[in-house]
């Protein structure tokens, strides 16, 4: 890779010369830059207050969400709960003492 430094014409910076007027042919050439700026555009009326209320909705939709989750839980724990107090119930004639056992780790499950 080689690097061509061109020589400034005269008073303006822009025009430089030309490889070839560098390397002996001549002609000069102008570079320019085009920036496009974007135009501003306004906000649209009333996005902010939309954002505030979806982001409350967003709020108490999560705040639902947990609530449910922690009901169903509870409920879980308490249908497992009553199941080994049914089978403690089964086992009760056979071996009283695991029977007992399954029965109080049946409360301490419900009360987690």
């Amino acid at each position: 890779m080689q690097i061509i430094q061109l020589p400034i014409i005269g008073d303006n910076p822009y025009i430089v010369a030309s490889p070839e007027e560098y390397l002996g042919i001549e002609g000069t050439i102008m570079t320019t830059i085009t920036v496009n700026t974007p135009a501003k555009i306004a906000v649209p009326r009333g996005s902010r207050v939309a954002a505030v209320w979806f982001g409350r909705l967003l709020t108490r939709l999560g705040d639902m969400a947990e609530k449910r989750a922690e009901r169903r839980a509870v409920a879980n724990r308490m249908r497992e709960a009553s199941e080994v107090r049914a089978y403690a119930q089964f086992v009760m004639s056979q071996d009283p003492r695991f029977a007992a056992d399954l029965i109080s780790a049946a409360d301490r499950h419900e009360a987690c």
